[in-house]
């Protein structure tokens, strides 16, 4: 009979345990969203603003700081998010005290590229992506004869560069001739380095950054105008 009482005790337990649960849980669900937080990758660049996550999260009329959580479709936010020409990553959820929290991962330009038509960034990934009003990447701009069907060359110069430390740094801008050959400006010394084609570059780099090492050292960093690496294992200097 004891066990029966104590069966019985487990049960009634069991049954209100899972009433409270279940009673939690709905009213969780209807809980509405009372704010949105938006949190950037750090690192990350700054094209996009809070207001405009909140904007994208809040489009055609359809509010969610207005929803009730259980109505928060999160896959479909993080596609929309996604979306923007400006993000790489997001993730979107609920949090138990009502809010809804996105973090968002922007994507990273190398490079600005000008052509006779348009402006625009190359990523890390090599896909273009638009300007933006919030911010300007300190990216080489890239102009000439720039192939906007073909960006292999580019983006395989660009991304050598953004590697790169001292490129990086030095590098302001790389222009592509008509013969698919590339030059380089430098910030230290205004000068051009003829680089020639996508071929042999990190024995071309490895000779400017001995060369530069060396003129900085004597001091003669502005002393030339051109630099010259076309040719294999060799760098020829045109004076001012």
């Amino acid at each position: 009979m004891k066990l029966k009482i104590s069966h019985i005790k487990t049960i009634l337990l069991i049954v209100f345990i899972s009433f409270l649960y279940g009673f939690a849980m709905h009213r969780n669900k209807n809980r509405v969203i009372d704010d949105i937080n938006v949190e950037f990758e750090k690192g990350s660049n700054f094209f996009m603003t809070t207001n405009n996550v909140v904007n994208l999260l809040n489009q055609k009329g359809n509010k969610v700081s207005k929803k009730k959580k259980g109505d928060i479709d999160v896959q479909l936010l993080e596609e929309k998010l996604k979306k923007h020409p400006m993000v790489e990553e997001a993730e979107v959820y609920v949090s138990i005290d009502g809010k809804l929290n996105t973090r968002i991962k922007q994507r990273d330009p190398i490079g600005r590229i000008k052509t006779d038509k348009e402006v625009f960034y190359i990523d890390k990934l090599g896909k273009k992506m638009p300007l933006s009003k919030n911010y300007s990447a300190r990216v080489p701009l890239v102009t000439g004869n720039v192939d906007t069907k073909n960006f292999k060359d580019v983006f395989k110069l660009l991304h050598f560069v953004s590697k790169d430390e001292f490129l990086k740094k030095q590098v302001i801008g790389i222009k592509r001739d008509k013969k698919k050959e590339f030059s380089l400006d430098l910030r230290q010394g205004n000068q051009k380095v003829l680089l020639g084609k996508i071929d042999n570059l990190e024995n071309k780099i490895y000779n400017l950054k001995a060369l530069y090492k060396n003129l900085i050292l004597q001091k003669k960093e502005n002393k030339y105008k051109l630099l010259n690496l076309k040719y294999s294992n060799q760098v020829v200097c045109v004076k001012k």
